[in-house]
């Protein structure tokens, strides 16, 4: 288990949603399957990420995140887990906790948090003042720079959230097909309360007081919803994707590569909050087993 918990450290430095898709299939398996070590998993994470911090190989603001993810979202995630055998109810505590974290995290150190940054992107301006390139470039990079530092400040409490929220979700498809307790994923929907959420999100994207704690919460419920519609699209053509690995291949490159895609995906998972897709299949094959 410590090999586990060192290689979980050292994505977790890289990123820390590597660290949680590496360690939710492998360091989880174990953690369900074995009581009696299971509580010296995290404290052993917490012991190497803290010496981490000590030593300086990983930033504060980024050690903060890895500490509450594996001493109180991870643990809780698991917990519910094991318990209620819901990996939905289980993603959907684990996002709440790791949204108000992280909230929390930024609110007390954004000074901070922003000054490292503006200190890193100093540096990458002092490297491409010496860099023979033409004047053109020059303003592009730094119009990039702009661009960069604003999406930071404003939206880095979501891109950190859905970051984790969705290796969360992968790990957990792996961690699905290694344990007894199994998720029908297909048949997946999270809570409807989500929508009350979301119209929350969008009264606060109107005020100017509120617009960007809006826009934050818009983007994190868009993980959840994106989600849903992944689940739609596995249970209508999960079987041909499985069987069928160049048409996967170039599918998960089209996620990648295009986002509208995924806000149409999110879009149809929403959707299915009110008028449930999958029924339409159903009443479909109960039509053909019972034609008159």
């Amino acid at each position: 288990m410590i090999v586990i918990s060192f290689i979980t450290v050292l994505l977790s430095i890289v990123s820390p949603a590597l660290g949680l898709i590496y360690f939710i299939p492998s360091g989880g398996k174990i953690f369900i399957e074995n009581p009696k070590i299971r509580k010296y998993v995290f404290p052993q994470i917490l012991i190497l990420i803290f010496s981490a911090i000590y030593f300086k190989v990983i930033s504060l603001p980024e050690g903060i995140d890895v500490v509450l993810t594996y001493s109180i979202s991870l643990p809780i995630f698991f917990y519910f887990l094991i318990k209620k055998m819901d990996y939905g109810k289980s993603l959907e505590i684990f996002g709440g906790l790791t949204t108000i974290f992280i909230s929390l995290k930024f609110f007390l150190l954004k000074n901070y948090i922003i000054q490292n940054w503006e200190t890193s992107i100093e540096n990458i301006s002092k490297l491409m003042e010496k860099m023979n390139i033409t004047a053109e470039q020059k303003e592009i990079s730094q119009q990039l720079i702009v661009s960069s530092k604003y999406v930071f400040i404003h939206y880095t409490v979501a891109i950190t959230t859905v970051s984790l929220i969705l290796a969360l979700y992968i790990g957990s498809l792996v961690l699905n097909k290694k344990i007894i307790i199994k998720w029908n994923y297909s048949k997946h929907s999270f809570s409807f309360e989500i929508v009350y959420l979301l119209i929350i999100a969008i009264l606060c994207s109107l005020f100017s007081i509120s617009h960007y704690i809006g826009i934050n919460l818009l983007i994190i419920l868009g993980s959840f919803f994106l989600i849903q519609g992944l689940a739609i699209l596995n249970y209508y053509w999960g079987g041909f994707m499985r069987r069928s690995k160049v048409f996967t291949f170039f599918f998960i490159l089209t996620l990648i590569l295009n986002p509208y895609v995924l806000l149409l995906i999110a879009l149809v998972g929403l959707m299915d909050m009110w008028f449930d897709i999958r029924k339409i299949r159903e009443v479909e094959e109960s039509n053909e087993d019972n034609p008159n």
